[in-house]
Protein backbone atom coordinates (compact mmCIF):
# COMPACT_ATOMS: atom_id res chain seq x y z
CA UNK A 1 0.00 0.00 0.00
CA UNK A 2 2.80 2.35 0.96
CA UNK A 3 4.61 1.62 -2.31
CA UNK A 4 1.49 2.51 -4.31
CA UNK A 5 1.10 5.77 -2.41
CA UNK A 6 4.74 6.67 -3.03
CA UNK A 7 4.32 5.80 -6.71
CA UNK A 8 1.22 7.99 -6.99
CA UNK A 9 3.05 10.83 -5.24
CA UNK A 10 5.97 10.49 -7.66
CA UNK A 11 3.66 10.60 -10.67
CA UNK A 12 1.86 13.62 -9.24
CA UNK A 13 5.25 15.33 -8.91
CA UNK A 14 6.10 14.54 -12.51
CA UNK A 15 2.66 15.82 -13.55
CA UNK A 16 3.29 19.11 -11.78
CA UNK A 17 6.67 19.44 -13.50
CA UNK A 18 5.07 18.70 -16.88
CA UNK A 19 2.42 21.32 -16.19
CA UNK A 20 5.07 23.87 -15.33
CA UNK A 21 6.77 23.07 -18.64
CA UNK A 22 3.53 23.33 -20.68
CA UNK A 23 2.24 26.59 -19.20
CA UNK A 24 5.10 28.74 -20.57
CA UNK A 25 4.50 27.22 -24.02
CA UNK A 26 0.81 28.14 -23.84
CA UNK A 27 1.75 31.67 -22.77
CA UNK A 28 4.24 31.89 -25.64
CA UNK A 29 1.59 30.87 -28.16
CA UNK A 30 -0.73 33.57 -26.82
CA UNK A 31 2.00 36.18 -27.13
CA UNK A 32 2.78 35.10 -30.70
CA UNK A 33 -0.92 35.29 -31.64
CA UNK A 34 -1.23 38.77 -30.15
CA UNK A 35 1.99 39.85 -31.88
CA UNK A 36 0.70 38.66 -35.27
CA UNK A 37 -2.57 40.55 -34.82
CA UNK A 38 -0.77 43.76 -33.87
CA UNK A 39 1.61 43.51 -36.83
CA UNK A 40 -1.21 42.80 -39.23
CA UNK A 41 -3.75 45.36 -38.09
CA UNK A 42 -1.73 47.91 -36.10
CA UNK A 43 -0.72 51.14 -37.78
CA UNK A 44 2.82 52.46 -38.37
CA UNK A 45 2.92 54.12 -34.93
CA UNK A 46 2.06 50.84 -33.16
CA UNK A 47 4.59 48.84 -35.20
CA UNK A 48 7.30 51.39 -34.44
CA UNK A 49 6.64 51.11 -30.70
CA UNK A 50 6.91 47.31 -30.92
CA UNK A 51 10.16 47.69 -32.85
CA UNK A 52 11.62 49.89 -30.09
CA UNK A 53 10.45 47.40 -27.44
CA UNK A 54 12.10 44.53 -29.32
CA UNK A 55 15.32 46.47 -29.82
CA UNK A 56 15.70 47.43 -26.15
CA UNK A 57 14.15 44.48 -24.29
CA UNK A 58 13.64 41.35 -26.39
CA UNK A 59 16.66 41.49 -28.71
CA UNK A 60 19.29 41.32 -25.90
CA UNK A 61 17.59 38.17 -24.59
CA UNK A 62 17.23 36.72 -28.08
CA UNK A 63 20.97 37.21 -28.74
CA UNK A 64 21.75 34.48 -26.22
CA UNK A 65 20.33 31.92 -28.66
CA UNK A 66 20.25 33.56 -32.09
CA UNK A 67 22.36 31.86 -34.73
CA UNK A 68 22.67 28.54 -32.92
CA UNK A 69 21.94 25.26 -34.64
CA UNK A 70 18.69 24.45 -32.87
CA UNK A 71 17.23 27.96 -32.68
CA UNK A 72 14.91 29.55 -35.22
CA UNK A 73 16.45 33.04 -35.17
CA UNK A 74 19.64 34.09 -36.95
CA UNK A 75 21.95 36.99 -36.13
CA UNK A 76 23.25 39.57 -38.62
CA UNK A 77 26.57 41.26 -37.86
CA UNK A 78 26.78 44.61 -39.62
CA UNK A 79 28.74 47.86 -39.38
CA UNK A 80 27.26 51.28 -38.69
CA UNK A 81 27.18 53.33 -41.88
CA UNK A 82 28.42 56.41 -39.98
CA UNK A 83 30.18 55.05 -36.86
CA UNK A 84 31.79 51.96 -38.49
CA UNK A 85 31.05 50.18 -35.20
CA UNK A 86 30.05 46.51 -35.39
CA UNK A 87 26.48 45.65 -34.36
CA UNK A 88 24.56 42.38 -34.04
CA UNK A 89 20.81 42.08 -34.65
CA UNK A 90 18.61 38.97 -34.40
CA UNK A 91 16.46 38.25 -37.47
CA UNK A 92 14.65 35.34 -39.07
CA UNK A 93 16.40 34.01 -42.18
CA UNK A 94 15.10 31.18 -44.37
CA UNK A 95 17.26 29.45 -47.01
CA UNK A 96 15.80 29.45 -50.53
CA UNK A 97 16.96 28.35 -53.97
CA UNK A 98 20.00 29.99 -55.52
CA UNK A 99 22.05 29.81 -52.31
CA UNK A 100 20.06 32.75 -50.97
CA UNK A 101 18.22 33.75 -47.79
CA UNK A 102 14.87 35.50 -47.35
CA UNK A 103 14.55 37.77 -44.31
CA UNK A 104 11.11 39.21 -43.44
CA UNK A 105 10.94 42.92 -42.63
CA UNK A 106 7.97 43.20 -40.22
CA UNK A 107 8.90 46.81 -39.37
CA UNK A 108 9.55 47.91 -42.93
CA UNK A 109 12.69 49.34 -44.52
CA UNK A 110 13.49 52.01 -41.93
CA UNK A 111 15.34 49.76 -39.47
CA UNK A 112 18.99 50.60 -38.81
CA UNK A 113 20.44 47.16 -39.51
CA UNK A 114 18.89 47.12 -43.00
CA UNK A 115 20.17 50.62 -43.77
CA UNK A 116 23.66 49.56 -42.68
CA UNK A 117 23.52 46.43 -44.83
CA UNK A 118 22.25 48.25 -47.91
CA UNK A 119 24.91 50.95 -47.50
CA UNK A 120 27.76 48.44 -47.17
CA UNK A 121 26.39 45.91 -49.63
CA UNK A 122 27.50 43.04 -47.42
CA UNK A 123 27.44 41.68 -43.85
CA UNK A 124 27.86 38.43 -41.94
CA UNK A 125 25.02 36.19 -40.80
CA UNK A 126 24.97 33.25 -38.40
CA UNK A 127 22.10 30.85 -39.00
CA UNK A 128 21.56 27.32 -37.68
CA UNK A 129 25.10 27.13 -36.36
CA UNK A 130 26.70 28.17 -39.67
CA UNK A 131 28.35 31.48 -40.55
CA UNK A 132 28.02 33.09 -43.99
CA UNK A 133 28.98 36.28 -45.78
CA UNK A 134 25.87 37.83 -47.33
CA UNK A 135 25.98 40.03 -50.43
CA UNK A 136 23.69 41.47 -53.11
CA UNK A 137 20.94 42.64 -50.72
CA UNK A 138 17.65 43.28 -52.51
CA UNK A 139 14.35 44.40 -50.95
CA UNK A 140 11.30 42.65 -52.45
CA UNK A 141 7.58 42.97 -51.99
CA UNK A 142 5.47 40.12 -50.63
CA UNK A 143 4.29 38.92 -54.05
CA UNK A 144 7.87 38.39 -55.28
CA UNK A 145 9.35 37.07 -52.04
CA UNK A 146 6.66 34.60 -50.95
CA UNK A 147 6.89 32.64 -54.20
CA UNK A 148 10.46 31.73 -53.23
CA UNK A 149 9.39 30.22 -49.89
CA UNK A 150 7.88 26.89 -48.86
CA UNK A 151 4.17 26.66 -48.02
CA UNK A 152 4.71 26.77 -44.25
CA UNK A 153 6.58 30.08 -44.31
CA UNK A 154 4.18 31.53 -46.90
CA UNK A 155 1.22 30.80 -44.62
CA UNK A 156 2.97 32.09 -41.48
CA UNK A 157 4.15 35.38 -42.94
CA UNK A 158 0.87 36.08 -44.73
CA UNK A 159 -0.80 35.69 -41.35
CA UNK A 160 1.59 38.29 -39.91
CA UNK A 161 0.77 40.63 -42.78
CA UNK A 162 4.44 41.30 -43.63
CA UNK A 163 4.69 43.32 -46.84
CA UNK A 164 8.45 43.72 -47.42
CA UNK A 165 11.27 41.16 -47.48
CA UNK A 166 15.03 41.14 -47.99
CA UNK A 167 16.74 38.65 -50.28
CA UNK A 168 20.51 38.16 -49.94
CA UNK A 169 23.00 35.77 -51.48
CA UNK A 170 25.21 33.84 -49.10
CA UNK A 171 28.75 32.52 -49.33
CA UNK A 172 30.39 30.25 -46.78
CA UNK A 173 33.72 31.66 -45.54
CA UNK A 174 35.68 28.83 -43.97
CA UNK A 175 36.70 30.69 -40.82
CA UNK A 176 37.60 27.45 -39.08
CA UNK A 177 39.82 25.90 -41.78
CA UNK A 178 43.11 26.66 -40.02
CA UNK A 179 41.85 25.23 -36.72
CA UNK A 180 40.64 22.03 -38.41
CA UNK A 181 44.04 21.63 -40.06
CA UNK A 182 45.71 22.15 -36.68
CA UNK A 183 43.49 19.44 -35.15
CA UNK A 184 44.18 17.00 -38.00
CA UNK A 185 47.93 17.48 -37.54
CA UNK A 186 47.55 16.99 -33.79
CA UNK A 187 45.62 13.75 -34.31
CA UNK A 188 48.24 12.45 -36.72
CA UNK A 189 51.17 13.12 -34.39
CA UNK A 190 49.57 12.30 -31.03
CA UNK A 191 47.24 9.31 -31.45
CA UNK A 192 45.23 8.35 -28.33
CA UNK A 193 46.15 5.39 -26.16
CA UNK A 194 43.50 2.86 -25.14
CA UNK A 195 43.65 1.06 -21.80
CA UNK A 196 41.35 -0.72 -19.37
CA UNK A 197 41.23 0.34 -15.71
CA UNK A 198 39.02 -1.57 -13.31
CA UNK A 199 37.12 -3.14 -16.19
CA UNK A 200 36.39 0.27 -17.76
CA UNK A 201 37.84 1.36 -21.10
CA UNK A 202 39.72 4.67 -21.19
CA UNK A 203 41.25 6.76 -23.98
CA UNK A 204 43.92 9.34 -23.30
CA UNK A 205 46.71 11.32 -24.92
CA UNK A 206 50.23 11.26 -23.50
CA UNK A 207 52.98 13.42 -24.98
CA UNK A 208 56.30 14.84 -23.83
CA UNK A 209 59.31 13.05 -22.35
CA UNK A 210 59.85 14.89 -19.06
CA UNK A 211 59.87 13.10 -15.71
CA UNK A 212 57.54 15.80 -14.35
CA UNK A 213 53.90 15.26 -15.28
CA UNK A 214 50.95 17.54 -15.98
CA UNK A 215 47.47 16.00 -15.87
CA UNK A 216 45.27 18.14 -18.11
CA UNK A 217 41.59 17.49 -17.39
CA UNK A 218 39.11 18.40 -20.16
CA UNK A 219 36.18 20.69 -19.53
CA UNK A 220 32.64 20.27 -20.81
CA UNK A 221 33.78 18.72 -24.10
CA UNK A 222 34.85 15.71 -21.97
CA UNK A 223 37.50 14.53 -24.47
CA UNK A 224 41.28 14.80 -24.19
CA UNK A 225 41.87 15.98 -27.75
CA UNK A 226 39.74 19.09 -27.06
CA UNK A 227 42.88 20.37 -25.31
CA UNK A 228 44.86 20.22 -28.57
CA UNK A 229 45.58 23.96 -28.62
CA UNK A 230 47.09 23.80 -25.10
CA UNK A 231 48.89 20.45 -24.93
CA UNK A 232 51.80 21.44 -27.26
CA UNK A 233 52.55 24.50 -25.10
CA UNK A 234 53.50 22.27 -22.14
CA UNK A 235 54.93 19.07 -23.62
CA UNK A 236 58.49 20.41 -23.92
CA UNK A 237 58.76 20.74 -20.12
CA UNK A 238 56.24 18.15 -18.91
CA UNK A 239 54.82 14.77 -19.67
CA UNK A 240 51.29 15.89 -20.54
CA UNK A 241 48.45 13.44 -19.96
CA UNK A 242 44.99 14.39 -21.26
CA UNK A 243 42.27 11.79 -20.63
CA UNK A 244 38.87 11.43 -22.24
CA UNK A 245 36.40 10.82 -19.44
CA UNK A 246 35.15 7.25 -19.55
CA UNK A 247 31.41 6.63 -19.76
CA UNK A 248 30.89 6.00 -16.04
CA UNK A 249 28.23 7.25 -13.65
CA UNK A 250 30.07 7.28 -10.31
CA UNK A 251 32.76 9.57 -8.91
CA UNK A 252 34.81 6.63 -7.62
CA UNK A 253 35.03 5.03 -11.07
CA UNK A 254 36.07 8.32 -12.65
CA UNK A 255 38.67 9.38 -10.09
CA UNK A 256 40.19 5.92 -9.63
CA UNK A 257 40.34 5.58 -13.41
CA UNK A 258 42.48 8.72 -13.56
CA UNK A 259 44.93 7.25 -11.03
CA UNK A 260 45.00 4.06 -13.09
CA UNK A 261 46.13 6.05 -16.13
CA UNK A 262 48.86 7.73 -14.05
CA UNK A 263 50.01 4.29 -12.88
CA UNK A 264 50.18 2.97 -16.45
CA UNK A 265 52.27 5.99 -17.46
CA UNK A 266 54.60 5.50 -14.46
CA UNK A 267 53.56 8.78 -12.85
CA UNK A 268 53.44 8.90 -9.08
CA UNK A 269 52.59 12.58 -8.70
CA UNK A 270 51.34 15.17 -11.21
CA UNK A 271 50.45 18.81 -11.46
CA UNK A 272 46.70 18.98 -12.20
CA UNK A 273 45.13 21.64 -14.42
CA UNK A 274 41.33 21.68 -14.51
CA UNK A 275 39.47 24.26 -16.61
CA UNK A 276 35.69 24.67 -16.20
CA UNK A 277 34.10 21.22 -15.61
CA UNK A 278 37.65 19.84 -15.41
CA UNK A 279 38.10 22.12 -12.37
CA UNK A 280 35.23 20.35 -10.60
CA UNK A 281 36.80 16.98 -11.39
CA UNK A 282 40.18 18.30 -10.17
CA UNK A 283 38.73 19.41 -6.82
CA UNK A 284 37.26 15.95 -6.28
CA UNK A 285 40.45 14.22 -7.44
CA UNK A 286 42.69 16.04 -4.95
CA UNK A 287 40.31 15.09 -2.13
CA UNK A 288 40.20 11.40 -3.04
CA UNK A 289 43.86 11.06 -4.05
CA UNK A 290 45.79 13.97 -2.45
CA UNK A 291 49.09 12.08 -2.65
CA UNK A 292 48.88 12.00 -6.46
CA UNK A 293 48.56 15.80 -6.83
CA UNK A 294 51.67 17.98 -6.69
CA UNK A 295 49.89 21.27 -7.40
CA UNK A 296 46.39 22.31 -8.42
CA UNK A 297 45.29 24.85 -11.04
CA UNK A 298 41.59 25.68 -11.08
CA UNK A 299 40.69 27.69 -14.17
CA UNK A 300 37.32 29.40 -14.70
CA UNK A 301 35.50 26.97 -12.47
CA UNK A 302 33.43 26.91 -9.30
CA UNK A 303 32.97 24.90 -6.12
CA UNK A 304 30.71 21.93 -6.95
CA UNK A 305 27.25 23.40 -6.19
CA UNK A 306 25.72 21.06 -3.63
CA UNK A 307 22.76 23.45 -3.37
CA UNK A 308 21.69 22.22 -6.82
CA UNK A 309 21.60 18.54 -5.84
CA UNK A 310 17.82 18.35 -5.39
CA UNK A 311 17.08 20.16 -8.64
CA UNK A 312 19.63 17.98 -10.45
CA UNK A 313 18.00 14.79 -9.16
CA UNK A 314 14.54 15.99 -10.24
CA UNK A 315 16.00 16.80 -13.67
CA UNK A 316 17.39 13.26 -13.85
CA UNK A 317 13.94 11.80 -13.11
CA UNK A 318 12.31 13.86 -15.88
CA UNK A 319 15.15 13.25 -18.37
CA UNK A 320 13.74 10.00 -19.89
CA UNK A 321 10.65 11.97 -20.96
CA UNK A 322 12.73 14.49 -22.92
CA UNK A 323 13.51 13.65 -26.58
CA UNK A 324 17.20 13.01 -27.17
CA UNK A 325 17.31 15.82 -29.75
CA UNK A 326 16.22 18.32 -27.11
CA UNK A 327 18.77 16.94 -24.66
CA UNK A 328 21.54 17.37 -27.21
CA UNK A 329 20.38 20.90 -28.02
CA UNK A 330 20.38 21.80 -24.32
CA UNK A 331 23.86 20.35 -23.90
CA UNK A 332 25.19 22.13 -26.98
CA UNK A 333 23.79 25.50 -25.89
CA UNK A 334 25.35 25.07 -22.45
CA UNK A 335 28.78 24.42 -23.95
CA UNK A 336 28.51 27.30 -26.42
CA UNK A 337 28.07 29.84 -23.61
CA UNK A 338 31.82 29.64 -23.06
CA UNK A 339 32.71 31.21 -26.41
CA UNK A 340 29.82 31.83 -28.82
CA UNK A 341 29.08 35.51 -29.27
CA UNK A 342 31.81 36.50 -26.77
CA UNK A 343 33.51 39.62 -28.24
CA UNK A 344 36.97 38.76 -26.88
CA UNK A 345 37.01 35.32 -28.57
CA UNK A 346 38.33 35.37 -32.17
CA UNK A 347 35.74 34.63 -34.85
CA UNK A 348 37.64 31.57 -36.13
CA UNK A 349 37.58 30.04 -32.65
CA UNK A 350 33.86 30.71 -32.23
CA UNK A 351 33.10 28.98 -35.54
CA UNK A 352 35.51 26.07 -35.01
CA UNK A 353 34.42 25.21 -31.47
CA UNK A 354 30.76 25.48 -32.43
CA UNK A 355 31.31 22.95 -35.23
CA UNK A 356 33.58 20.72 -33.14
CA UNK A 357 31.28 20.52 -30.12
CA UNK A 358 28.25 19.97 -32.32
CA UNK A 359 30.05 16.94 -33.73
CA UNK A 360 30.67 15.60 -30.22
CA UNK A 361 27.19 16.22 -28.83
CA UNK A 362 25.31 14.95 -31.90
CA UNK A 363 26.82 11.49 -31.35
CA UNK A 364 25.76 11.21 -27.69
CA UNK A 365 23.04 8.68 -26.89
CA UNK A 366 20.37 9.07 -24.23
CA UNK A 367 22.26 6.61 -22.04
CA UNK A 368 25.51 8.57 -22.34
CA UNK A 369 23.77 11.83 -21.52
CA UNK A 370 22.07 10.23 -18.51
CA UNK A 371 25.36 8.78 -17.24
CA UNK A 372 26.99 12.19 -17.64
CA UNK A 373 24.36 13.85 -15.44
CA UNK A 374 24.52 11.01 -12.90
CA UNK A 375 28.26 11.47 -12.68
CA UNK A 376 27.92 15.20 -12.10
CA UNK A 377 25.46 14.54 -9.26
CA UNK A 378 27.76 11.95 -7.69
CA UNK A 379 30.74 14.32 -7.85
CA UNK A 380 28.71 16.98 -6.04
CA UNK A 381 27.48 14.70 -3.25
CA UNK A 382 30.58 12.54 -2.67
CA UNK A 383 32.82 15.18 -1.07
CA UNK A 384 32.81 18.09 1.29
CA UNK A 385 34.20 21.34 -0.03
CA UNK A 386 35.49 23.41 2.89
CA UNK A 387 38.69 25.43 3.51
CA UNK A 388 40.01 22.88 6.02
CA UNK A 389 39.67 19.89 3.65
CA UNK A 390 43.24 20.18 2.36
CA UNK A 391 44.90 21.45 5.55
CA UNK A 392 47.42 18.59 5.56
CA UNK A 393 48.01 18.59 1.81
CA UNK A 394 51.32 20.35 1.00
CA UNK A 395 50.59 21.35 -2.59
CA UNK A 396 50.17 24.81 -4.07
CA UNK A 397 46.95 26.16 -5.62
CA UNK A 398 46.42 28.66 -8.43
CA UNK A 399 42.98 30.04 -9.25
CA UNK A 400 42.43 31.58 -12.69
CA UNK A 401 39.29 33.67 -13.13
CA UNK A 402 37.86 36.17 -15.62
CA UNK A 403 35.93 39.32 -14.85
CA UNK A 404 33.36 38.66 -17.61
CA UNK A 405 32.89 34.95 -16.90
CA UNK A 406 29.38 33.43 -16.72
CA UNK A 407 30.72 31.99 -13.44
CA UNK A 408 29.26 34.72 -11.23
CA UNK A 409 31.27 36.96 -8.87
CA UNK A 410 29.62 35.17 -5.94
CA UNK A 411 30.74 31.78 -7.25
CA UNK A 412 34.26 33.07 -7.82
CA UNK A 413 34.37 34.46 -4.28
CA UNK A 414 33.23 31.10 -2.89
CA UNK A 415 36.06 29.36 -4.75
CA UNK A 416 38.65 31.76 -3.31
CA UNK A 417 37.24 31.26 0.18
CA UNK A 418 37.41 27.48 -0.20
CA UNK A 419 41.12 27.71 -1.09
CA UNK A 420 42.44 30.57 1.08
CA UNK A 421 46.04 29.51 0.35
CA UNK A 422 45.60 29.95 -3.40
CA UNK A 423 47.27 32.47 -5.65
CA UNK A 424 44.67 34.21 -7.81
CA UNK A 425 45.01 35.71 -11.27
CA UNK A 426 42.17 37.59 -12.99
CA UNK A 427 41.91 37.96 -16.77
CA UNK A 428 40.39 41.33 -17.60
CA UNK A 429 37.97 41.58 -20.48
CA UNK A 430 37.81 37.79 -20.77
CA UNK A 431 34.90 35.36 -20.55
CA UNK A 432 34.85 31.66 -19.71
CA UNK A 433 37.62 30.72 -22.16
CA UNK A 434 40.67 32.98 -21.65
CA UNK A 435 42.76 30.26 -23.30
CA UNK A 436 41.07 31.40 -26.53
CA UNK A 437 40.96 35.17 -26.02
CA UNK A 438 44.05 35.76 -23.80
CA UNK A 439 46.23 32.84 -24.87
CA UNK A 440 49.68 34.37 -24.26
CA UNK A 441 48.74 35.64 -20.82
CA UNK A 442 47.02 32.34 -19.95
CA UNK A 443 50.04 30.19 -20.80
CA UNK A 444 52.54 32.58 -19.20
CA UNK A 445 50.76 32.62 -15.84
CA UNK A 446 50.43 28.82 -15.74
CA UNK A 447 54.05 28.19 -16.71
CA UNK A 448 55.33 30.60 -14.05
CA UNK A 449 53.25 28.83 -11.43
CA UNK A 450 54.30 25.33 -12.51
CA UNK A 451 57.94 26.39 -12.38
CA UNK A 452 57.48 27.24 -8.70
CA UNK A 453 57.53 31.00 -9.21
CA UNK A 454 54.82 33.44 -8.22
CA UNK A 455 53.22 34.59 -11.49
CA UNK A 456 54.22 38.18 -12.22
CA UNK A 457 51.65 40.77 -13.32
CA UNK A 458 51.12 40.33 -17.03
CA UNK A 459 51.60 43.39 -19.24
CA UNK A 460 49.05 43.59 -22.03
CA UNK A 461 49.87 45.34 -25.29
CA UNK A 462 46.56 47.15 -25.73
CA UNK A 463 47.20 48.13 -29.35
CA UNK A 464 47.99 44.53 -30.24
CA UNK A 465 44.91 43.25 -28.38
CA UNK A 466 42.67 45.72 -30.24
CA UNK A 467 43.89 44.38 -33.58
Amino acid sequence: MKVKQESKAAWRGIGHIAALAVLPLVALMMVITLFSLVLRYGGPWVRDKIRVLNKRVLNPAMMKFAGRKHWYAAVIRHRGRRSDKEYATPVVAVPVAGDALIIPLPYGEGVDWLKNLLAAGRATIEVKGETYDIVEPEVKDAAAALTLLDKRHQLTWRRFGIKRYLRVKRTHPDFAAARWEELQEFRATRPPKRVTVGGVGWNYIASGESQEALLLLPGGAMVGESLFTRIPAFEEDYKVIAPTYASVSSAVELLDGLTGILDIEGVREAHVLGPSYGGIVAQCFVRRHPGRVKSLILANTLVPPRSLLWASKVFLVVLPLVPVGWQRALRERGLARAFYGVPSVPREDQVFWSEYQHGLVSRMSKEELRDMYRLQIDLMQSFRFAPEDLASWPGRVLILESDEDPVTPEMRAELRQTYPQAQVHTFHGAGHAPWMSHREEYLSIIKEFLAGRDPEPFQVDLEERDD
